[in-house]
């Protein structure tokens, strides 16, 4: 049985703490038994930001380097429809944005629960609360839409950012 399973942005997934699974529990791995899962859904901003200021103080990681430097060709939006461009590019959001919000990158929440053709504006959270995401899904809506603003220039809260602090 599998203590932890993180999945990356690519969809793979890496199991932690790997043992047998008992005797007489099934026929397929822990994990994957929905009476064994839990959710804890933004409880994971703060192991996130634990684990990538812990590469900081390794020297692993540099706060203020371009996401771009861990992340290649990941984040290039277009929200434009033109080519023009959205704003959002990883050569100018640093990874201490990605933790501290100002990247001016949208929130997927409002995203997912705002328009869609089969959900009316507004829909109340809700109705997707159990629906799953891959990650790159939620990156791709993300990138789908124009910037807030310029990276460091203003401040909005958005789920994105921590999608991408955790991927790699």
């Amino acid at each position: 049985m599998a203590m932890a399973v993180v999945g990356d942005y690519q969809g793979d997934a890496a199991r932690h703490g790997e043992q047998p699974e008992p005797e007489g529990e099934g026929d397929g791995p822990a994990f994957r038994d929905p009476a064994r899962q839990v959710r804890i859904a933004s409880n994971t901003k703060m192991y996130t930001a634990t684990v990538v200021l812990r590469l900081v103080g390794e020297g692993k990681i540099d706060l203020d380097a371009p996401i771009e430097t861990y992340l290649p060709n990941l984040v290039r939006g277009d929200g434009s429809g033109d080519g023009s461009g959205n704003g959002a590019d990883g050569r100018d959001i640093t990874v201490r944005q990605t933790l501290q919000h100002p990247s001016g990158l949208a929130d997927y929440d409002d995203i997912i629960v705002g328009q869609s053709a089969s959900r009316p504006v507004g829909q109340d959270h809700l109705a997707v609360q159990h629906t799953h995401f891959e990650p790159r899904e939620l990156l791709d809506a993300v990138l789908a839409k124009k910037a807030l603003f310029a990276p460091g220039t203003g401040w909005s809260y958005s789920n994105v950012t921590h999608l991408l602090a955790r991927s790699r």
